[in-house]
């Protein structure tokens, strides 16, 4: 069975999606200063919300697990195309 286009594009975005997560959480374990906005950078629309809110689940559990306390007006300072809800929930999970 063939893919049409739309889930072409759906598994072309999430394979990108992937290796970027992947980059980002190498980065953060190593202790390389890397921000989410760089991973952002020359992204179409549809692929920057959807890496950013897997970036920002990533550095949530990682802040965490240092015992920072992420908080939501950080984010939606630096990330105005989320909404305080889906921050809050992202950051309700870690």
């Amino acid at each position: 069975m063939q893919m049409n286009d739309e889930e072409a594009n759906s598994v072309t975005i999430a394979r990108r999606v992937d290796a970027r997560c992947d980059e980002f959480e190498h980065a953060l374990a190593v202790g390389l200063p890397r921000s989410i906005e760089s991973f952002l950078v020359g992204l179409e629309a549809a692929d920057r919300l959807v890496l950013l809110v897997e970036l920002l689940v990533i550095e949530v559990d990682a802040r965490v697990a240092r015992h920072e306390r992420p908080v939501v007006s950080d984010y939606s300072t630096r990330f105005p195309e989320l909404s305080v809800e889906q921050i809050s929930a992202i950051l309700g999970n870690a």
